[in-house]
């Protein structure tokens, strides 16, 4: 309850319109983030635990290490996707392959990467380009390696850790805070989308910067 009105309309009428758009949208990793956002903050705002704040802040930084030393292969998330469509479960399948080639070629250069070029992607025996990259944490990897990887989930996770480090839960819930709490945690969420999706937007920088 930090705004209250806004143009003269009260902003609980506003919000329901964005919420409409937002399921009209049809996107489902989109709904799926949107619902794992608020449980997150309804959830550190009824149990006062830091813990979950930082469970939430852990899925990037896990699946990225997991994945890039293969140590996992997405099983849990194949069998959930198989739940949905035998399209999904292919789709993602394809992906994670993708995202194994890709990381063992990223890390043939581990520190800084490969630079630009197309010098990071897979090519067959003939020279053709058989590699298909969707997160932007595998593309990242592959150009910058793991300092720029490093470099750039650390600026989307920063925001939300020190919010986490310097405020108790009951205070980030407060009006003084909770306008910052939420686009901590927005771009916290847009962390989590960056490992399907490279679908880069200078507002979260700009949300994470305020």
């Amino acid at each position: 309850k930090a705004l209250t009105r806004l143009w003269g309309w009260s902003t609980e009428l506003l919000l329901a319109p964005l919420l409409v758009t937002t399921v009209l949208c049809r996107a489902t990793g989109a709904l799926a983030l949107l619902a794992l956002g608020l449980a997150t903050m309804w959830t550190a705002a009824a149990t006062r635990l830091r813990l979950v704040l930082i469970g939430v802040l852990l899925i990037a930084p896990t699946y990225i290490l997991l994945r890039a030393s293969n140590i996992w292969h997405g099983e849990p998330l194949l069998t959930m996707a198989s739940w949905a469509s035998s399209d999904r479960t292919n789709s993602l399948e394809f992906r994670f392959q993708n995202e194994d080639m890709l990381a063992a070629r990223a890390l043939e250069r581990p520190v800084f990467g490969w630079g630009g070029w197309g010098r990071s992607r897979v090519h067959d025996a003939w020279g053709t380009d058989i590699s298909v990259t969707d997160g932007l944490w595998i593309i990242i990897l592959g150009e910058r390696g793991l300092v720029g990887l490093t470099a750039c989930f650390s600026a989307m996770l920063i925001p939300l850790f020190l919010l986490v480090v310097r405020f108790p839960i009951k205070r980030l819930t407060s009006a003084e805070l909770a306008p910052a709490f939420a686009m901590a945690v927005m771009v916290c969420m847009y962390a989590i989308d960056c490992l399907p999706n490279a679908m880069i937007n200078p507002v979260f920088t700009l949300a994470g910067g305020g």
